[in-house]
C-alpha cells in the first residue's frame, strides 16, 4: 500500500475488527474426557495455541507463573497503550471457549506434565531484554526497559533519580 499512497495502520485495524466484532458467542467446550494439552504460558502464543485446540475440540490446561494471564501484554505494556479491561475480555472470550488456565503456577520440568497430558505446548516468552554490550550498562541504577515496564505495570512508583537517560527510540523507551 506504501507504494500507492500511504502505508495503513494495521495494527489500529486490527484491535477496531476485535473491538467490534459481532461474535457469535463461544463454541460448545471441549468434552471433559478428551485429551488434555498442557499450554506452558498464558502469553500470547499460549493463549492462541489454547484457543486453536479448543476451537479443534481439543482440552487443554495453560499454566502461568505470573499470577495473571496475558504475559507481557498484562505485565509489560502500560495502559494507555493496552487498556487492561481490554486485554482481560478478550482472555475472558478465549476462557469461555473450556481453556483452562492456572495462574501462579511455575512449570519446573516439563516431563511431569507428560505423564498427564498428550501433549505439551511451550509458549514461555521473552521476559528478558537484550544486553546492549556496552560499557556501564551493568552499573547500579541502569535497568532493563522489561524490567523497568514490568514494575510500573501494576501501578506502583519505579525508583529513579533527578535526571533519567533512555536509551533507544522504541516503544519500550516511549513507554
Amino acid at each position: 500500500r506504501s507504494d500507492v499512497d500511504e502505508p495503513l495502520a494495521i495494527r489500529a485495524l486490527k484491535r477496531y475488527a476485535a473491538d467490534h466484532a459481532a461474535g457469535g458467542g463461544p463454541l460448545a467446550a471441549p468434552a471433559p474426557g478428551a485429551a488434555a494439552v498442557a499450554v506452558v504460558g498464558a502469553g500470547p502464543a499460549g493463549l492462541s495455541c489454547a484457543y486453536f485446540l479448543a476451537l479443534m475440540g481439543r482440552r487443554s490446561v495453560v499454566f502461568e507463573a505470573l499470577p495473571v494471564a496475558g504475559g507481557q501484554l498484562a505485565v509489560g505494556i502500560p495502559e494507555y497503550r493496552l487498556p487492561k479491561s481490554i486485554l482481560q475480555r478478550d482472555i475472558d472470550y478465549i476462557v469461555s471457549h473450556g481453556v483452562e488456565v492456572r495462574t501462579g503456577v511455575r512449570v519446573e520440568e516439563v516431563e511431569s506434565l507428560r505423564r498427564d497430558y498428550r501433549a505439551v505446548f511451550l509458549a514461555t516468552g521473552a521476559h528478558r531484554g537484550r544486553e546492549m554490550r556496552i560499557e556501564g550498562e551493568d552499573l547500579d541504577g541502569v535497568v532493563d526497559s522489561l524490567v523497568f515496564l514490568r514494575q510500573r505495570a501494576p501501578g506502583g512508583p519505579v525508583r529513579c533519580g533527578r535526571v533519567v537517560a533512555v536509551i533507544g527510540g522504541g516503544n519500550a523507551a516511549i513507554d
